[in-house]
């Protein structure tokens, strides 16, 4: 199943490009609306696994198409169907926002939500339809955030908070808006008359970090993100909040994170020895990944040795398929990607 989940999440992207294409051709192939039956049967084909098949035949559907099936029948259907049926619209959307497609993304963001409704309101308002509400609001959010639309991602944080106020994801999540509209205005800034606010966001950003910890002690992305707005201000409490991020990872993503982080933080505090063994840790955590290669020779190199940082960057280069480096979804907004993954395992379970 692993391996499947990584399949759709590299199809996504072949899938945003097939989309594009088909909006440029105007679905010349789309659906008619009256296609009540084959829209049970590509849920039913995200929920057996084919996700990705799933998703490919959906983009080629107008929203005139989808609209009434989209609206009734997951009426109809049981639980599992209905989470299949919203991760179908779901994966869907976040193709078309690759794209910029942003009409289309936001169509089958809707329809995704008006699913996880009706899974609340047919007398499933169940904790399990709760935490899938909660953790689909976060990735939402994260989409949004990663593509600069930090005021549709504060709407739905904001939702998600007014019914969840004690979700310290939707905190993590909040905290992340405020951390990329600090990082976007830093970018934009041509006189430093912007800075102080710039300050009082990462500032703003931590306060939701804290939070979200005060809930739940445990949740790595809020240690990873606390430690990195306390980096960015020159904090050395940002090394126990990366070694906690450590000690709680549930995954390599977290500890690839970690290690790169607190080699980062040795570096700059001129500890080269440790700063070279966290970012071999880091490459050991994830052998493809760009920014472990680059950390990992640039302190090599302050090391005086260059002949070995030659070699890591031969390495990288001789590499077939590069990897999707944890670090540029960390960088643009922190969309979850472990999140989006585990909501793809609920809509394939019963």
């Amino acid at each position: 199943m692993a391996g499947d989940l990584r399949a759709l999440g590299r199809s996504v992207r072949l899938i945003a490009a097939a989309a594009a294409a088909l909006l440029l051709a105007g679905r010349a192939s789309a659906q008619t609306p009256q296609n009540a039956a084959a829209y049970d049967a590509l849920v039913d084909q995200y929920a057996r696994g084919d996700a990705t098949g799933a998703v490919t035949q959906l983009s080629t559907w107008t929203p005139a198409a989808i609209t009434n099936p989209s609206r009734e029948r997951p009426r109809f259907m049981a639980a599992d169907r209905q989470r299949a049926a919203a991760m179908l619209h779901t994966d869907l959307a976040y193709a078309f926002e690759l794209t910029r497609a942003t009409a289309d993304a936001s169509f089958h963001i809707g329809a995704a939500r008006r699913i996880i409704g009706m899974m609340k309101a047919g007398g499933r308002g169940d904790e399990r339809t709760q935490l899938f509400e909660r953790r689909w609001l976060v990735v939402i959010a994260g989409l949004y955030t990663a593509v600069g639309r930090l005021q549709q991602a504060e709407l739905f944080v904001r939702d998600g908070l007014s019914e969840y106020p004690r979700d310290a994801m939707l905190h993590v999540a909040r905290g992340c808006i405020r951390e990329m509209d600090a990082a976007l205005m830093v970018t934009d800034v041509r006189n430093g008359a912007q800075a102080p606010r710039a300050t009082r966001l990462l500032e703003a950003a931590a306060a939701d970090y804290r939070r979200a910890l005060a809930y739940d002690g445990t949740l790595a992305s809020a240690h990873l993100h606390l430690g990195w707005v306390r980096f960015l201000g020159h904090d050395d409490r940002s090394i126990a909040e990366f070694e906690s991020a450590l000690e709680h990872a549930g995954d390599d993503t977290a500890r690839y994170l970690a290690r790169l982080f607190l080699g980062a933080v040795a570096e700059r505090q001129n500890r080269l020895e440790d700063a070279r063994r966290e970012f071999e840790a880091a490459l050991t955590l994830g052998p493809g990944y760009q920014t472990a290669f680059i950390a990992l020779g640039r302190a090599e190199e302050a090391l005086g040795h260059s002949a070995r940082a030659r070699e890591l960057a031969q390495q990288y280069a001789a590499l077939g398929e590069k990897s999707e480096d944890p670090w540029w979804d960390y960088h643009l907004g922190g969309l979850d990607q472990s999140t989006l993954r585990w909501l793809r395992r609920e809509a394939r379970s019963q």
